[in-house]
This record gives structure tokens, C-alpha cells and sequence, in this order.
């Protein structure tokens, strides 16, 4: 008898109990589904990428980590570039740029019979904060480009010397890296290439972005 009563009342507060309760797993399932929703959101928004290069004693002017592009200055007479004051510029995963002086192959024995020498570095320019990728030389401009997968493209004068030294002018054309460069001296034309599935067009005496792939910047055809 008393195990009926019991039942009887439970009976008689289910229907009173799932009144209350249901409101409050469907609350409960809403913010569920909400902490969920601000949890993919959250994935989707871009991250900023940071990259810290640390210098290591002893290292001197070497790069500190891989090569990716490389440019040879040649003389005005179109001569082979150990043929006359010359230099070659490296672009590296550091994010430097960085100048070799090889005059010192100058006349005498091709450099392939000669012992191998160390190049000295004469000069660093440190302003990329990601990868260096491409590099072009404008010697009838005095100016070094260089690009970057920090979506920069930057010019810098060819006879800087002085570690550090800030670029002419830093190009914010691209939005993903930029990946190559050609230089087409005839024109003093500069042309890019990124990621972003872009290219633009850049003339170097005015330093003015002229053309990109999808028309004239601005829309203009």
C-alpha cells in the first residue's frame, strides 16, 4: 500500500516536474549551441602572424636561416658581373637583404679555378618582418626592390651601406605574399606577383603603382 501511494504521487508530480524542467534544458541547449556558435567563429576569424628573428653571437653577416632569392648587378657595359665593381644581393627566411661584394672576383683565372674565398657582407637592409622571396636590381635607378610574404614590396637605394638603413618606399599593393618580381629596364618598369592572385604593374622613376591585373587601380578599365 504504501509503495502505491508512492507511485500514485510520482505520478501525480511528473506532469508538474517536466513543466519546469523542459524550459530549462531548452535554455540550456540554447546557450550550448551559442557557446558552439561564438566557438566557430572565433576559428574562422584570420590570426595576425608574428615571426622573431634573434640574432646568435658569432653569426657575422650571414644569413640565419635559408636562401630564397638572389641578384647579380652587371656593369653598365654589359659585362659579366665579376667584370667590374659589382655585387650580389641575397634575400633570406631571416626577412634580411643582404650585399656581397664581389669585386674581388675581378680579372685573373675564372673564379671556378680559383680557391674559394669568403665574401664579405658590406650590407644589410632589415626592414621585412617576413621571408624575402624575390629580388630585382635597377642599376639606372640606383635601387634594389625586394619582396616579402609580409604582402610588402619595398625599394631600397643600392648604395646603402649602413645596417639597418630604412627602404625608399614600402608598396602595400597585395594582401597574401608576394612571390616574384621582373624588372623590364627598356621601361623602368616593375611587376609583381602574389598569392592573392594578383599582379601589379609599378614604375619605378615616380615610384607610382600603374596597372594591375584587373584594370588600372581604382577601377579605372
Amino acid at each position: 500500500r504504501a509503495a502505491a501511494g508512492r507511485t500514485r504521487r510520482q505520478r501525480r508530480a511528473y506532469p508538474y516536474a517536466s513543466r519546469h524542467r523542459l524550459p530549462f534544458k531548452r535554455a540550456w541547449l540554447a546557450s550550448l549551441e551559442r557557446a558552439a556558435a561564438r566557438a566557430r567563429a572565433a576559428q574562422m576569424q584570420p590570426k595576425p602572424r608574428v615571426s622573431y628573428t634573434l640574432a646568435l653571437p658569432g653569426e657575422g653577416g650571414r644569413h640565419k636561416f635559408g636562401v630564397n632569392a638572389l641578384a647579380l648587378t652587371a656593369n653598365l657595359s654589359g659585362q659579366a658581373a665579376w667584370a667590374g665593381a659589382s655585387s650580389l644581393f641575397t634575400g633570406g627566411r631571416d626577412a634580411k637583404v643582404r650585399r656581397w661584394d664581389v669585386s674581388a672576383l675581378d680579372g685573373g683565372a675564372p673564379p671556378a679555378r680559383r680557391p674559394v674565398r669568403e665574401l664579405p657582407c658590406v650590407a644589410t637592409y632589415d626592414d621585412h618582418s617576413d621571408w624575402v622571396n624575390a629580388l630585382v636590381v635597377a642599376p639606372e635607378h640606383g635601387l634594389l626592390v625586394s619582396a616579402s610574404s609580409d604582402n610588402t614590396i619595398k625599394l631600397w637605394s643600392v648604395e646603402t651601406a649602413a645596417a639597418g638603413a630604412a627602404p625608399r618606399a614600402t608598396l602595400h599593393t597585395h594582401t597574401d605574399y608576394v612571390k616574384a618580381l621582373a624588372y623590364a629596364p627598356a621601361t623602368g618598369l616593375v611587376v609583381s606577383a602574389s598569392l592573392d592572385k594578383m599582379i601589379h604593374i609599378y614604375k619605378l622613376d615616380t615610384l607610382r603603382h600603374v596597372a594591375a591585373s584587373g584594370g588600372l587601380p581604382g577601377g579605372g578599365g
